[in-house]
């Protein structure tokens, strides 16, 4: 049997890895989405009704259920 060959595109150079460009530490943060606005009240919300609760994924669940079932209308 003929064992296959895999060539690059490229021929025989060495691919050189670039390093992580660097990131601008003045560049502004992206505002949070409506859904992080949403969950920031909420965790206080739920936080007072339960206040024995320590699972963060409990609360994480809540809030997604209670998310999913707002409606576009604003009061």
């Amino acid at each position: 049997m003929k064992a296959k060959v895999a060539s690059r595109a490229g021929g025989d150079r060495l691919a050189v890895k670039k390093g992580k460009a660097e990131k601008d530490p003045n560049k502004p943060k992206r505002p949070p989405s409506a859904f992080f606005v949403f969950m920031e009240g909420f965790r206080k919300e739920y936080k007072e009704k339960n206040p024995n609760n320590k699972q963060v994924s409990v609360v994480g669940k809540a809030g997604g259920e209670k998310w999913k079932s707002l409606t576009d209308a604003v009061s």
